[in-house]
């Protein structure tokens, strides 16, 4: 798995490429290879800079990227950073020539006969991008998704907002395997945790420094004399 300066690099090197915001989308939301190329207009709201994620069960994939078995269609909300949104209107600019149009249905990534790209298409690009393009150590297409959570987790996302991101069941799923996968964020959790716990505050003055009542200071201005228990006669 790459680190986040790999992902950069990658990214960067592919970024004239006409599919660039395929391999972006994978590498920042963490979508499934399938569901990245199932994507559609409609399924993007650069309103509320969201993207619909619908899981539609293909008949000739019995399995996700993930080996689970595909049972039902499904959906989740992922929300979109400026960037990404940004890159989403320009593509979807370039694809229309124009404006687009909410309620399109047209698919993001097409065959030149408008069909959907299938994610074979994608997985063979990737291979290919990464050793015409880079010199990065090569690694899988659905290892971008893996990168996404694990680059999330380490940015201080918690698991929660993680797991919804990914579209897992169980949290518990998310944090055996990504957390082990980023040992980092266990580093810095604890060292969050230790920041909370002993960190001296800015305004707090330390009872060492202060003077003990009774004690002449050093530099300071010397004690008043005890006052006689006689008066003087005038």
């Amino acid at each position: 798995m790459w680190t986040r300066e790999q992902t950069i690099e990658f990214l960067k090197a592919i970024a004239e490429h006409k599919r660039y915001l395929y391999y972006h989308l994978v590498a920042v939301t963490g979508l499934r290879r399938s569901e990245a190329a199932a994507l559609r207009e409609v399924d993007v709201d650069l309103r509320h800079n969201e993207l619909f994620v619908v899981t539609r069960p293909d008949p000739d994939e019995r399995t996700d990227d993930d080996g689970k078995l595909k049972s039902r269609r499904s959906t989740r909300t992922i929300a979109l950073d400026h960037v990404t949104t940004g890159l989403v209107r320009r593509y979807l600019t370039a694809q229309a020539g124009l404006t687009p149009e909410p309620g399109g249905e047209r698919y993001l990534f097409t065959t030149p006969t408008g069909m959907p790209c299938r994610r074979d298409l994608f997985t063979h690009e990737f291979e290919d991008l990464l050793a015409e393009r880079t010199a990065l150590p090569p690694i899988r297409l659905h290892d971008l998704r893996h990168g996404a959570a694990s680059l999330s987790l380490a940015a201080g996302n918690d698991l929660k907002s993680v797991q919804e991101m990914l579209g897992h069941t169980s949290m518990s799923f998310t944090a055996d395997y990504y957390i082990s996968l980023y040992p980092s964020t266990r580093r810095q959790a604890a060292e969050r945790i230790g920041a909370f716990l002993f960190a001296t505050p800015s305004s707090r003055v330390h009872r060492s420094r202060l003077p003990i009542r009774g004690r002449r200071v050093a530099g300071s201005a010397a004690r008043c004399p005890r006052r006689s228990a006689t008066t003087s006669k005038a």
